[in-house]
């Protein structure tokens, strides 16, 4: 082993990556920045989790299902407070289709 004497930088530096120069132990600082970096690590992980959660086939099927289902009772709900100007805008559209379908064929 050389008789390399350690200078506080390269002390921060092996005490941040993890390794201690031997018969030292790591300074209040370096426990810190470790345990600091221990729990942004997990909240990261965490996070990671949330999203890959979110972003499954099953989630997206079952988030846009209650979506629609949420838009029909709407609708639903719209028509029956307001039948006559909902079976107006129904009949109208019905007279389009029938309009541009004969339109097409003449």
């Amino acid at each position: 082993m050389s008789d390399e004497r350690i200078t506080p930088e390269k002390r921060i530096e092996l005490e941040v990556g993890g390794e201690t120069p031997p018969g030292t132990e790591p300074s209040a600082a370096a426990q810190a920045l470790h345990a600091q970096i221990a729990l942004t690590r997990q909240r990261v992980a965490s996070e990671v989790d949330a999203i890959a959660e979110k972003i499954k086939p099953e989630n997206i099927k079952r988030q846009i299902v209650s979506s629609l289902q949420e838009r029909a009772y709407a609708a639903l709900d719209l028509a029956r407070r307001n039948p006559v100007p909902v079976a107006v805008a129904f009949g109208a559209g019905v007279l389009l289709l029938i309009w541009r379908s004969r339109a097409r064929h003449a």
